[in-house]
């Protein structure tokens, strides 16, 4: 009876967190220039990132339940571009859309965008941190630090989103959360960590 309702627990401390996070990323954003972010490039890596998530032949599966879209070097671009809390949301929409279009169940959906609101979230916090907030990248006037900055960043998102990942499928199994780890960390880890590298590329280059 105690595994039944594992999962909706898990899915609703996981929800309740992102809440918290976005209320952080909120205060960051109010801080923020918004004259200086590049709404056109936003735009386009917004709407590139909706069609990466809705279009299912963008989406490599591997073990149970897992998936990789291309949609996380977008949403990554989303989040350097400077308005962060703007980036959170229309991943979350994007992610939303995919998932009813998908008829996933309602928990599924719960769990999935509020794993990438609070992947992006802690990113954005960690970014703050570094003193890399706004659209600093794209001017190119960023130091050796908020560069750091800018890796960690990338990686809290990626370590962030596989845990989560890997809690909930080992929870909706009754198993050890080794077990979804050990099955998929090196797929998943590799090629989401890869989509996260080219991100400021296409920062930088518009």
């Amino acid at each position: 009876r105690l595994r039944a309702h594992a999962v909706p627990i898990f899915v609703g401390t996981v929800a309740l967190v992102t809440a918290l996070v976005a209320a952080g990323v909120a205060l960051v954003e109010n801080r923020i220039d918004h004259h200086q972010v590049n709404w056109w490039a936003f735009a386009v890596f917004g709407v590139l990132l909706v069609v990466a998530e809705t279009r299912p032949s963008f989406t490599l599966r591997f073990g149970e339940g897992g998936e990789i879209t291309p949609g996380w070097a977008f949403a990554f671009a989303l989040l350097l571009l400077g308005s962060p809390l703007s980036a959170m949301a229309l991943s979350a929409v994007a992610t939303l859309t995919a998932e009813v279009l998908a008829r996933k169940s309602f928990i599924k959906i719960v769990f999935n965008v509020s794993q990438v609101s609070l992947s992006l979230g802690l990113g954005t916090l960690v970014l703050h941190l570094s003193g890399l907030s706004g659209p600093s990248l794209s001017r190119g006037d960023i130091s050796f630090l908020q560069s750091l900055g800018m890796i960690v960043a990338g990686f809290v998102v990626l370590f962030t989103s596989a845990m989560l990942l890997f809690v909930v499928m080992a929870l909706s199994r009754g198993i050890s959360v080794w077990v979804p780890i050990r099955e998929g960390w090196l797929t998943s880890v590799s090629a989401d960590g890869a989509l996260l590298a080219i991100a400021p590329i296409f920062v930088v280059a518009v």
